[in-house]
């Protein structure tokens, strides 16, 4: 579960990077 929710805290935080570059 933890491996998990890591994953979805790194995915979260790659797409505000996106939206910030789009931005």
């Amino acid at each position: 579960m933890a491996r998990r929710l890591q994953r979805r805290e790194k995915n979260l935080e790659e797409h505000h990077i996106q939206r910030t570059k789009i931005e």
